[in-house]
C-alpha cells in the first residue's frame, strides 16, 4: 500500500515516523527514474526488489526494506478500498484531519487522520510519483491521471492550499448502462427507453450541471447506446470515459509541462483534427474554452448525433454559457448568429444535478419536455 499512518515496521525506534516516509519517497523516485512505467505496466513487484535493494543500499538506508518500498508503491493505502469501491465518486483530503469520500452523492467523513503535514505532504507526492508526476514549490499544484482504475487526481502543497497539502481523487463510475441508471435512482425506465432511442436517432445533446453531478456518469452510458458499426471519437482532458466500441477511438490532451520537447495537444486541436477523420459522431468529455466553437460547428456541419458536457446550475444557462467559451475561439461571429448555429445543431439539453435527471429541454422547439418536481 501507499502508507499506513499507523502501521510501519521500523527497525531503528530512533528515527521518526514522518522522516521514514520522507525515505521511502524518496527510493521510490529513484526506483521511477530508474524504470518509468513500472506502475502502469504491471510489473511484478518481486522483480523489484534487486533494484529497490541497490537503492537503500546507495542512500545508505538500513532501516527500510524493499517490502516497505513495494507497499508503498502500487496501491493506494487507507483508500485503496475506496478507490475499488463501484459506489464511490470522489476522495477529498483536505486537511491531515479531514479526509471524506462521496458516493451517490453524498459526502462522509473517514476516520483517517495523517497526524500532521508532513506525513500527508510525503503521501501527496507518491501519489503524484506512482502516477508518472512531479510536484515540487514550484510546481505546487498537478493534474495526474491513473488509467487502471480510472482516476483524475489533483494535488496542491500548502503554497497554493496555505494550511496544509491537499488531494482530491476524482473517479467517475463511467462503466455504468442506463439500465444501472435506472437501478441507482438518476432516472426512470421510460426516460431510459427516451434516451436510447435518441442516441439512436442521432440526437445532438449537451448534458449540462453542476460538478460532481454525474454529467460524465450519464455521457458514458449514453456512448453505449451508440451503434457499433458506426464510428466516432472521445475526446477528453484527462482519461475519464474508456474505449467502448471496436469503431471508436479515445484521445487525451497532452500539454508540455513535463516534456516541454513534446508538441502539445489541447481539446480545441485533437477537436479541429477529428473534423478531418471521418467520423460520424465527436464525443468531447467536458467543454471548458474554445474547443466549444469547434464541436458545435461539427454538429453543424453534419456529425449529429455528437454529444458532451458543460458546466451550468441551470439548462436555461447552457446556451449562453456555449456561446461564451465559443467567443474564447477569437471568432468575430456575433453572439445572435451563434445561437443560431446553436439552436439549429443541438437537439436537447439534459440538465443533471445530485446524480439526478431533472430536465429534458428540447432546444429545436424551445420547450421542456421533462422536468423532475421533487427535489
Amino acid at each position: 500500500m501507499i502508507i499506513n499512518p499507523y502501521a510501519y515496521t521500523v527497525k531503528d525506534e530512533n528515527i521518526d515516523e514522518a522522516l521514514m516516509e520522507e525515505r521511502i519517497t524518496e527510493i521510490i523516485e529513484q526506483l521511477l527514474k530508474r524504470k518509468p512505467g513500472i506502475v502502469l505496466e504491471n510489473t511484478d513487484p518481486f522483480a523489484l526488489i534487486p533494484d529497490i535493494q541497490s537503492i537503500i543500499t546507495d542512500l545508505g538506508y538500513t532501516n527500510i526494506t524493499p517490502k516497505q518500498v513495494i507497499q508503498n508503491l502500487f496501491q493506494y493505502g487507507p483508500f485503496q478500498d475506496y478507490i475499488e469501491d463501484p459506489e464511490v465518486t470522489d476522495i477529498f483530503i483536505n486537511a491531515p484531519d479531514f479526509v471524506a469520500v462521496r458516493k451517490k452523492g453524498k459526502d462522509t467523513r473517514l476516520n483517517i487522520d495523517f497526524k500532521s503535514n508532513k506525513r500527508l505532504r510525503e503521501f501527496v507526492k507518491r501519489i503524484v510519483i506512482m502516477n508518472g508526476g512531479r510536484i515540487n514549490e514550484n510546481e505546487a499544484k498537478v493534474i495526474v491521471t491513473d488509467p487502471r482504475y480510472n482516476l483524475r487526481i489533483v494535488a496542491t502543497l500548502e503554497s497554493i492550499s496555505v494550511h496544509s497539502p491537499m488531494l482530491h481523487i476524482r473517479k467517475p463510475p463511467t462503466y455504468k448502462t442506463l439500465d444501472d441508471l435506472v437501478e441507482d435512482g438518476m432516472l426512470s425506465k421510460e426516460l431510459s427507453g427516451q434516451l436510447a432511442t435518441m442516441v439512436k436517432e442521432r440526437k445532438s445533446m449537451v448534458i449540462s450541471g453542476p460538478p460532481s453531478s454525474g454529467k460524465t456518469t450519464l455521457l458514458a452510458a449514453l456512448i453505449r447506446e451508440i451503434p457499433e458499426h458506426e464510428r466516432y471519437a472521445i475526446i477528453q482532458e484527462t482519461f475519464e470515459i474508456p474505449r467502448i466500441h471496436p469503431n471508436s477511438f479515445v484521445e487525451v490532451m497532452r500539454t508540455s509541462e513535463l516534456q516541454p520537447w513534446l508538441k502539445q495537444y489541447t481539446l480545441f486541436e485533437l477537436t479541429k483534427i477529428g473534423l478531418l477523420e471521418t467520423l460520424n459522431r465527436i464525443i468531447i468529455g467536458e467543454i471548458k474554452g474554445k474547443e466549444a466553437y469547434e464541436w458545435v460547428f461539427a454538429v453543424y456541419s453534419g456529425m449529429n448525433g455528437s454529444m458532451t458536457t458543460v458546466h451550468t446550475n441551470s439548462s436555461d444557462e447552457t446556451i449562453p454559457k456555449l456561446i461564451m467559451l465559443m467567443k474564447m475561439a477569437n471568432t468575430d461571429l456575433p453572439a445572435d448568429f451563434l445561437q443560431k448555429v446553436l439552436q439549429n445543431s443541438i437537439d436537447y439539453i439534459l440538465y443533471v444535478k445530485n446524480f439526478k435527471l431533472k430536465e429534458i429541454y428540447n432546444v429545436k422547439r424551445g420547450e421542456l419536455e421533462y422536468a423532475k418536481t421533487s427535489v
